[in-house]
């Protein structure tokens, strides 16, 4: 990689909407920025994401529609030689495929990614490391190189926000399970009076839900807005990226998960930085212990203060350039 020409092709894989949400589009694209100094950087998305990605200065290779996702990276694998492939996308590789597709890129990185087919020539990039207590990843991928920690934890970069009055409700680009109406109706029944905004996301899919319910005025739905969300007094969220840009404003969130694993990763952020609270996956949060989780913290403004003080979370700072040199590193290795 030593001159511009030289520039190795690396193609980008992540997706938005689904289980993937917008998080996975996120992080991707704040990567690219690091990436594109190095390598020629390819994105690889469906059509419907490309809307979310506001900068033209990429290379694209689209996904067809109903084209299987083994045959995708296969085609493209063929458009320069020796491509390198970076995934970061909730998929269950398999291990037949993967034998079939090392052979046509140099090298295969997975981000957050522990497919049951993933060889031993393949690299793991794990930020948040054992977040799910059920599997031994270090003895499942003991021949695997596996960078683990919060270097790696790719959080887009935000400025700083003034704090507003209000309980901002965010849960992802799409909601799949629909928790943002189990919360209208939780907040509806136990009189919730204090000023809240829902944020939903552009693959909702509820809308009508929503506007068949009865809302008290301090609740209005809002399309959903980085800015206004970060600056809540309170947040309610699914555990994701999301959950680590509030921690960087020093906005107290409670998290309501989409899945166990969303439940584990929940569990790994309450305890690793302290500034939240994990409350159970969407259909086992009864609304009394919704309630007074909810109530204990919107009135205890002084307690979340009081963990703020000493906390600026700035560890996120250079982790695509930490992924970046790990790229770098094990190309040259190969």
């Amino acid at each position: 990689m030593a001159s511009r020409a030289e520039k190795l092709n690396l193609f980008l894989r992540f997706d938005a909407g689904g289980l993937d949400g917008l998080g996975h589009t996120k992080r991707s694209i704040e990567l690219a920025r690091e990436l594109k100094k190095k390598f020629n950087v390819i994105i690889c998305i469906t059509e419907k994401s490309k809307k979310f990605i506001s900068r033209n200065n990429f290379k694209f290779l689209f996904k067809k529609k109903n084209e299987k996702e083994e045959n995708y990276l296969l085609r493209i694998s063929n458009k320069y030689k020796d491509p390198i492939l970076y995934v970061d996308k909730n998929y269950q590789y398999s291990k037949k495929f993967l034998k079939i597709i090392n052979k046509k890129y140099k090298q295969i990185f997975f981000y957050q990614n522990f497919s049951k087919g993933i060889q031993k020539q393949n690299i793991i990039i794990d930020p948040t490391p054992n977040i799910n207590s059920s599997i031994n990843l270090k003895e499942k991928f003991k021949q695997n190189r596996i960078y683990s920690g919060n270097k790696y934890l790719i959080v887009p970069k935000t400025t700083s926000i003034k704090k507003g009055n209000y309980l901002g409700i965010s849960l992802g680009g799409s909601d799949p399970k629909n928790i943002s109406i189990k919360l209208l109706k939780f907040l509806i029944k136990i009189k919730w009076r204090f000023s809240t905004y829902l944020f939903i996301g552009p693959f909702f899919k509820f809308k009508k839900e929503i506007n068949n319910l009865n809302l008290p005025k301090n609740i209005k739905i809002y399309q959903f807005n980085k800015k206004k969300f970060q600056s809540s007094r309170l947040a309610i969220c699914s555990p994701g990226v999301t959950a680590f840009e509030l921690l960087a404003q020093n906005v107290f969130s409670l998290y309501i998960s989409h899945t166990k694993r969303h439940f584990n990763l929940g569990n790994y952020i309450e305890k690793k930085f302290k500034f939240s609270k994990n409350l159970n996956v969407f259909n086992k949060v009864k609304i009394n212990y919704f309630s007074n989780m909810l109530n204990y913290y919107w009135n205890n403004e002084k307690i979340i203060k009081k963990k703020v003080s000493n906390k600026k979370l700035n560890i996120f700072d250079n982790s695509c350039k930490n992924v970046l040199d790990v790229i770098i590193n094990e190309t040259i290795k190969k």
